[in-house]
């Protein structure tokens, strides 16, 4: 069944983030890359519903979600690095107020990716890879720079 509210897709991007070096490797393709993590998060959980995504989709998904990108998540990131120089109560506890907010304003992005979903058809892990290599692969021509050893640590970690 499709999922219009998202929640097994943030249910995924919650378990999958946690997985080993994913975070990293995540954090790395967007600090050096520019790359947007819920997007390549989404690609992955789409590949284990057997859904794969061309370049010219992930282009327009990308660019519908690129002003909530870069003006509210990417504005909370800010807030919330600059709040980690000062080390007394009141900025810790700010820092994590600004730190759920990028969150949850990561969880809305991914809601909205969600309907770009398919009715999923069952993939097994090496048929995910493979459809979600092909999505990975088509989204690193949006950003040129990434490292490609960092999007392959995410593609294993789909099994």
């Amino acid at each position: 069944m499709i999922d219009p509210d998202g929640q097994a897709l943030w249910d995924f991007a919650l378990d999958f983030y946690g997985r080993d070096g994913v975070r990293h490797a995540c954090l790395r393709l967007q600090d050096d890359a520019g790359a947007d993590v819920p997007l390549l998060i989404f690609v992955c959980f789409a590949a284990t519903r057997g859904q794969a995504f061309a370049f010219e989709d992930l282009l327009k998904i990308e660019d519908e979600g690129a002003l909530w990108r870069r003006g509210v998540i990417g504005n909370l990131r800010v807030a919330r690095r600059v709040l980690g120089s000062w080390d007394d109560d009141g900025s810790r506890d700010l820092k994590e107020i600004v730190r759920k907010a990028e969150l949850e304003a990561e969880r809305l992005q991914l809601f909205r990716f969600a309907r770009y979903l398919t009715q999923p058809t069952p993939a097994t892990a090496a048929e995910a890879r493979d459809l979600g290599r092909s999505s990975v692969t088509a989204y690193a021509m949006l950003v040129p720079a990434s490292d490609s050893r960092h999007l392959e640590h995410l593609l294993s970690s789909l099994g």
